[in-house]
């Protein structure tokens, strides 16, 4: 999963290297999307990331579901990539429904 951070950096190649840290499997390389880019990014990145590596995860939380999940359909509809695994999950507020 991922944090959205608060930055504003425009810098690509800054961005690119920290979306794309490596995992523990040299294969895979790990793209934590956020809502600063646009679906396109992510695509360009991806496609670069699967010249170089096996495998490409993304992962995203919160607002940018939106953003992972379109440039996953535009990855899989250009036939960059096959959609593997589909992962969601939630998180329950133990502190009760009306609790600020």
């Amino acid at each position: 999963h991922s944090d959205d951070g608060d930055g504003d950096d425009d810098d690509d190649d800054g961005d690119a290297a920290a979306a794309a840290a490596a995992g523990t499997d040299a294969n895979v390389a790990h793209v934590r999307v956020t809502t600063r880019r646009q679906p396109f990014f992510y695509v360009d990145l991806v496609t670069r990331l699967l010249h170089a590596r096996e495998r490409v995860e993304l992962s995203g939380i919160g607002n940018t579901v939106n953003t992972l999940c379109t440039s996953t359909e535009i990855l899989r509809s250009l036939e960059i990539a096959v959609v593997v695994r589909v992962h969601t999950s939630s998180v329950r507020d133990r502190r009760g429904p009306h609790a600020r």
